[in-house]
């Protein structure tokens, strides 16, 4: 199953960039994440939580860049797996474009899915990753908002002028 798509960051693409590869800021945006840790020769293992149609599964799984072209552009391969429910397997590839104080982010991918998860269908599949994918994307533009990437500062608020934005104070 392919899938694709695009979402603009109120951030500077290297404040993205960073944040893309945070433990923290992961952890906060995945959604259904119950533990990420570094994972030797780059990338991360983790496990979440996700319900597809009537399934319910932990998946335990690693993501790997495979490729990496600071600031623009990150390649990764992805497995992940519950002994019950099955898993599956992925690569995509992600692009950073500065479109002003913002980045445009875009995403393409393959994901395979096996057992039980794969069973269910590709809509049914798609449908939920397309949904978890926003979720993260939603979560990463509302903390890049508020300045809480890493080296980020807080977007100006819509009504305020850019070159007049007032520094936020942080706790």
């Amino acid at each position: 199953m392919d899938i694709s798509g695009s979402h603009r960051i109120p951030a500077p693409r290297a404040s993205v960039w960073a944040g893309l590869q945070d433990q923290e800021t992961l952890k906060a945006c995945i959604p259904g994440c119950r533990d990420l840790a570094p994972a030797g020769g780059g990338g991360f293992e983790g496990a979440a939580e996700i319900k597809v149609g009537p399934l319910k599964s932990t998946l335990e799984g690693r993501v790997r860049i495979s490729q990496a072209e600071e600031p623009h552009r990150l390649a990764i391969a992805a497995t992940a797996a519950d002994p019950a429910a099955g898993g599956g397997e992925g690569e995509g590839e992600i692009t950073l474009s500065e479109d002003g104080a913002e980045t445009l982010v875009a995403y393409s991918g393959r994901i395979e899915p096996s057992g039980k998860i794969g069973q269910l269908g590709g809509r049914l599949v798609t449908g939920v990753a397309r949904q978890s994918i926003e979720a993260f994307f939603t979560r990463f533009s509302e903390l890049a908002a508020a300045g809480a990437l890493p080296g980020g500062s807080p977007a100006p608020a819509p009504d305020e002028p850019r070159a007049h934005r007032r520094p936020a104070a942080r706790p």
